[in-house]
């Protein structure tokens, strides 16, 4: 029997390809093991206690990162090739406003690693005789940046691509210009500036987002009001 087909809004959808609900649960594991990792390292760092560096914890929540993050990154690319704009429409909100405090600190940190290095190496070739030390500064500082750009692009990855995704449905659907395109693009990489453009497009191109926006705010705060209270239980105890 052959497929059928309906057409909507100018995508073609295959009926026999089910649309697949976003995973709700896996995505807030993620998110989970994300808060929690990055505050025993701001803990680690702003700790006043002289005491050996433990690796063994971060081994373990390097795998308990690693483990949600492949599999949504499957789930997205799954929900691409079947053409799934509902899945990636919640999956973008969803990523977008999950990890926003993540990527508004690693965009801040890039930032600050960035100027900073500038700064550093202006006053280095102004001082003839710090000269030598450029190389010294410039290289780790290069590294660090690099691995921060890094794990900004890996945390990041799953919204991303759903982000990425509508944007090209909306190029394919409203035809637009190769230059609003790579806007929308560069969109997705900026903190805050994501959020609203996935918002306008979901609108735009399939009138949703508000309802979804109000209902992944509200689980966002039950979320974090849960992991601030397990920290305040756990210093308690």
């Amino acid at each position: 029997m052959e497929n059928d087909f309906i057409l909507e809004k100018g995508c073609i959808i295959n009926e026999e390809s089910p649309q697949k609900h976003f995973p709700w649960i896996l995505g807030i594991i993620y998110n989970i093991v994300v808060y929690r990792w990055a505050y025993v390292i701001i803990s680690q760092l702003n700790s006043t206690e002289k005491k050996e560096f433990d690796i063994l914890p971060h081994i373990v929540y390097l795998i308990l990162l690693l483990i949600p993050l492949i599999l949504q990154i499957i789930s997205v690319n799954k929900a691409i090739k079947r053409n799934d704009i509902n899945y990636c429409i919640d999956g973008a909100l969803f990523y977008g406003y999950a990890m926003f405090p993540v990527s508004l600190l690693c965009a801040l940190c890039i930032l600050g690693v960035a100027v900073g290095e500038i700064f550093i190496l202006i006053a280095c070739m102004v001082v003839p005789a710090t000269i030598f030390f450029v190389p010294f500064i410039a290289i780790p500082c290069i590294i660090f940046l690099m691995i921060i750009i890094l794990l900004y692009y890996v945390l990041l990855s799953p919204g991303m691509l759903t982000a990425g995704y509508l944007a090209r449905c909306y190029k394919d659907e409203y035809g637009l210009s190769n230059n609003k395109y790579n806007r929308h693009k560069v969109f997705r990489f900026i903190p805050g500036v994501n959020l609203i453009d996935i918002l306008y497009i979901s609108n735009k191109y399939r009138d949703r987002g508000k309802s979804q926006t109000v209902i992944i705010a509200v689980s966002l705060i039950l979320m974090i009001l849960t992991i601030v209270s397990a920290i305040a239980i756990s210093r308690i105890l």
